[in-house]
């Protein structure tokens, strides 16, 4: 009788583990601009092109008949749900240095937003006075 007992609890434990399903590991996400977006501003075009891995590509555009310049710095706004502008926080400093943009010249940036806490959501960029919208979707990291 003894032998009975332990083989069906043998082969209740083996249907038990046979039919627990695991559960795949959740997919790594990230953050990726939903469109690209420009706004220009005194002749100068910000355009807004990607967000790949945490860092923004950006290009500056100078469409002016004058030579323009630029700056490393830039700021960072997320939309609160009261439909403002709450800054995100970034405790860098920025060395105050003038790049030089002559008439007609294109120059692409890469702005390093990993230290920053991204979500989805609608962002505003403000990069030497120039201010440019723009949204982040959550997406599969290997999409």
């Amino acid at each position: 009788m003894k032998r009975i007992w332990i083989t069906v609890l043998a082969v209740l434990l083996l249907l038990t583990a046979c039919t627990r399903q695991e559960e795949p590991p959740p997919a790594e996400q990230t953050q990726r601009l939903a469109e690209k977006v420009e706004a220009e501003k005194d002749g100068i075009r910000l355009m807004v092109d990607s967000l790949d891995d945490g860092v923004l590509t950006i290009r500056l555009q100078n469409r002016s008949s004058e030579r323009r310049y630029y700056g490393e710095s830039f700021g960072l706004f997320r939309r609160s749900a009261q439909g403002g502008w709450d800054s995100v926080p970034d405790g860098r400093s920025w060395i105050m240095i003038a790049h030089e943009l002559a008439e007609g010249d294109e120059v692409t940036l890469q702005l390093d937003l990993t230290p920053l806490p991204l979500e989805s959501g609608t962002y505003k960029l403000v990069k030497d006075g120039i201010e440019v919208s723009f949204r982040l979707i959550t997406v599969p990291k290997n999409a």
